[in-house]
């Protein structure tokens, strides 16, 4: 074998290499997505919960209401028909629990939806770098038998 070709191998193998560097870089920021995204479905599905919760609730009832920050106030629950519901670009409405169930029922189907999508391109990427990796093997079994 030629330099040249030692050369040209090494080049491949540093291309291909970086290629597959840069496809684990891509999974690992779409895995972070699809974490934050499941976590997002997991509090639709508890606030869904405690909807309902509030449904079979009597007025007057005493709830722990959640100011954030896992910081919550004892309150008086003074109906138990409607809640008040974001319904995007800062705009709240009240809604029924009815309606505000398929509000957020609609916003967690979207959000599977696009997760489905993440993990689709998850393991499109994965097989990209599973065909990457015998041709890198053979590259660096020519450039080790030089």
């Amino acid at each position: 074998m030629t330099k040249k070709s030692k050369e040209n191998y090494e080049e491949e193998l540093q291309k291909m290499y970086m290629q597959h560097q840069m496809l684990q870089q891509y999974i690992k920021g779409y895995s972070e997505q699809s974490t934050i995204i499941e976590g997002k479905i997991q509090e639709l599905i508890s606030t869904t919960d405690a909807i309902s919760e509030i449904k079979n609730a009597n007025k007057g009832s005493e709830i722990m209401a959640n100011l954030g920050s896992q910081v919550f106030v004892k309150s008086d629950l003074k109906n138990t028909n409607e809640v008040i519901v974001e319904l995007g670009a800062g705009i709240y409405a009240s809604r029924s629990i009815e309606d505000a169930t398929k509000i957020l029922d609609s916003r967690k189907q979207e959000l599977m939806n696009v997760n489905n999508q993440i993990m689709m391109e998850i393991n499109k990427l994965a097989m990209q770098m599973k065909h990457m990796e015998p041709e890198i093997q053979k590259l660096m079994e020519k450039m080790q038998g030089q």
